[in-house]
């Protein structure tokens, strides 16, 4: 029974990757009887070959992707043939289109089918060259004059209005994250905007009601979505993440990269005014040289002018979207960057809106893994539910057509059974008296016709 139990769960194991300016993170998970996420198995291993969120050589990305899947398939047993990628550089753009759908038959209720062909006519958009959709995002539906529908299935009416947020990228970064994952011997399931993937991990249904702006701070990239009535209403990418801030401290403390992250990580924080100390920070010396010496208020100084400057860049997105003024829920941070030390606080002062760390632990069934309670996994456990959804999606759809298959097949079969079982129709009173005619014909009157020829013929001779 119990291997019956686990045979069950593994067919249903989704594995989800993120590929990362810094690392590469691969979950595999599936969902449980409750409706919550169980993490069967994480890995994480360092990014090769990836630039600022661009990946630059497909083989270095590749071998580290087939690491991670290694190691996954070492710890839940079970061998892995295709993944869910998400993707995030400075070249996504998203734009809004509206589509139109007049239909014949008032009777009858918006389908799934009808926004699927709204969908599809998206999709013949003309776009630049070079570029090509990654995502295509429903926002409001109009039917027939009436506005601000957020789902118009089931609703009757003759004209379908819907805006579209149109999500486009470079053809060549996609391009080469589709190639990595072919080179590692893998299937892409689907690709994904890393934001959106955040947010279903790290946003609440009553923030995107009320308005919030996620602020996913990764390595190389910051991504910015802003919901307001349970839709996505605004995105960006800001060129800016934590790696800038790594840069200035390896720049103004003059130390070697992986210290500068050390000092970030361990030492770092955002609000110098709140150091009790000015205390000293040792940093070993290379080849036998004396260890360099780093005032930790100099050290939050540089870091607070880097945070500060990317949330100026922020703000001008916010003040670009229009809904400033309309973000009742605030701001949420998530990414590794957001793990920064008061770095909620340096936003509050910087933006003047309430502010809170996104944990992507709320859709986790108990008894996951410290290392998950990470902002930093957010992306790969927001693109795990994104695949477990899909997948389920995919398996209703597969039961609705077998078994409307069937059906067709039964009334073939009731239709075959009829047609070979023989008929016994009703004698017709007509018949009836066409039998006794021909029975008086044969009987009476031809054996009479004969005997008068006959003695007819005998008289000629």
């Amino acid at each position: 029974m119990q291997q019956k139990e686990k045979s069950k769960n593994l067919r249903k194991t989704v594995v989800s990757i993120d590929i990362g300016t810094c690392k590469i993170t691969g979950l595999a998970g599936f969902k449980d009887e409750y409706g919550m996420i169980k993490v069967l198995a994480e890995s994480s291993v360092k990014a090769n070959g990836v630039l600022r969120g661009i990946i630059s050589n497909t083989d270095k990305v590749s071998k580290s992707i087939k690491e991670v899947v290694k190691n996954l398939e070492n710890r839940i047993g079970q061998s892995i043939e295709s993944v869910y990628v998400g993707i995030s550089n400075k070249y996504i753009n998203i734009t809004t289109k509206r589509g139109i759908l007049t239909r014949d038959d008032l009777d009858v209720e918006v389908s799934v089918e009808d926004i699927e062909r709204l969908i599809a006519d998206m999709h013949k958009v003309v776009l630049k060259p070079g570029l090509k959709i990654l995502d295509i995002v429903p926002q409001e539906f109009t039917i027939d004059s009436e506005q601000g529908i957020p789902d118009p299935i089931g609703m009757a009416g003759r004209r379908i209005e819907a805006n579209f947020d149109i999500v486009t990228t470079k053809v060549t970064a996609m391009h080469s994250i589709e190639r990595s994952v072919e080179k590692a011997g893998l299937e892409m399931s689907n690709m994904r905007l890393n934001l959106l993937a955040s947010s279903d991990a790290v946003l609440s249904e009553e923030e995107k009601e009320a308005g919030v702006a996620l602020v996913d701070i990764g390595g190389a990239t910051t991504d910015i979505a802003i919901f307001k009535d349970g839709i996505l209403r605004y995105s960006a990418v800001v060129a800016l993440g934590g790696n800038v801030i790594t840069d200035d401290i390896k720049s103004g403390c003059s130390v070697m990269p992986d210290s500068a992250e050390k000092l970030k990580i361990k030492h770092g924080t955002s609000m110098p005014s709140l150091l009790e100390y000015n205390t000293e920070i040792a940093i070993a010396g290379i080849k036998g040289r004396d260890a360099k010496r780093i005032s930790q208020t100099t050290l939050a100084r540089i870091i607070q002018a880097r945070v500060e400057e990317i949330f100026d860049f922020i703000m001008m997105k916010f003040q670009e979207s229009g809904y400033e003024r309309q973000l009742i829920a605030g701001i949420v941070l998530t990414g590794g960057t957001s793990m920064l030390n008061d770095i909620r606080k340096t936003v509050e002062l910087c933006t003047g809106m309430s502010t809170r760390i996104g944990y992507p632990i709320d859709k986790l069934a108990s008894g996951y893994k410290e290392d998950l309670y990470h902002p930093a996994y957010a992306t790969a456990i927001g693109l795990l539910i994104n695949g477990i959804e899909t997948e389920a999606r995919k398996e209703q759809e597969e039961r609705e057509l077998a078994a409307a298959i069937h059906e067709v097949e039964e009334a073939i079969n009731e239709s075959v059974e009829e047609a070979e079982e023989p008929t016994t129709e009703p004698v017709l009173e007509e018949d009836k008296v066409e039998e006794n005619e021909g029975w008086f014909k044969r009987n009476i009157l031809k054996p009479a016709i004969d005997f008068f020829e006959e003695k007819n013929d005998s008289d000629l001779q």
